[in-house]
């Protein structure tokens, strides 16, 4: 049953039970509870359910202090079933062991997440590295391919010539002259419109410069936890692991918004 507790305007309901309270300057009074008004708007198995999330909120909250998001690939972790995220925990051994678990396995309901694997942190982030280290040389490739972009160039002649057809079209002459200047021209503007690959090599030199450094493991393990988190970020997009540990990393490329798999 749920409750229903009205203070001035506003009335709310939980347990089945009529809450009402009538409050004067000056007058305290004791609250009229009637029980049992009406049926329940929630179940008592979700009330238990959402006590048991917010007790487990209270426990993790964070402070000014806090270094909860403070760790390599902190919200790049995801969830391979549900796609959600994933939270830090630590074990109660002494070694306080750091593993990540689905932040929606302990949801009630059709938020519930089947995946209940908890997968130590610092395998993920080996196996992430791993990869990235791996594929290196297929980033380095595909990242060629989508530094290279179409593009016309001769606009301001393109726009001249368009201009100067519009004209001699304009004359609707039959001089013979005229028509093989207008059909000369309309040659000019399709050969100028054709779209030219451009590669901005800068960009893809130093692209190319952070993979094949990223690539090699004596630059990884240089790296203090801080750092990895900045450098790991730069690379990835997400990484999926799901309910038998299988870690799936998606790459991130420095130069474009382009991703893909190793």
């Amino acid at each position: 049953m749920s409750q229903a507790c009205e203070i001035g305007s506003k009335t709310w309901h939980c347990k089945g039970i009529q809450l009402i309270l009538s409050k004067k300057k000056g007058i305290n009074r004791e609250p009229i509870i009637n029980f049992n008004t009406h049926e329940a708007l929630i179940t008592s198995a979700t009330v238990d359910a959402i006590q048991r999330k917010l007790s487990a909120n209270r426990k993790y909250r964070s402070s000014a202090k806090s270094t909860r998001g403070d760790y390599p690939l902190a919200g790049l972790i995801k969830c391979a079933h549900c796609g959600g995220g994933m939270y830090r925990n630590f074990s109660r051994h002494k070694t306080r062991t750091e593993y990540m678990r689905c932040v929606n396995y302990n949801k009630p309901g059709k938020y519930h997440c089947e995946n209940s694997k908890c997968t130590r942190l610092r395998e993920i982030i080996a196996k992430t590295i791993a990869a990235l280290s791996e594929n290196a040389p297929n980033l380095i490739e595909h990242l060629e391919t989508q530094s290279t972009t179409m593009q016309v160039i001769n606009t301001k002649e393109i726009e001249n010539l368009t201009n100067e057809l519009s004209v001699l079209r304009g004359l609707r002459s039959t001089n013979p002259d005229i028509i093989q200047a207008i059909a000369k021209i309309e040659v000019t503007i399709s050969t100028l419109s054709t779209p030219v690959r451009i590669v901005d090599r800068d960009a893809f030199e130093n692209a190319k410069r952070k993979i094949t450094i990223a690539s090699q493991a004596t630059f990884w393990e240089s790296l203090h936890d801080s750092e990895l988190q900045s450098a790991l970020a730069e690379f990835l997009e997400k990484v999926e692991v799901d309910s038998s540990g299988t870690i799936t990393p998606t790459f991130k490329l420095p130069l474009t918004l382009s991703s893909m798999r190793p």
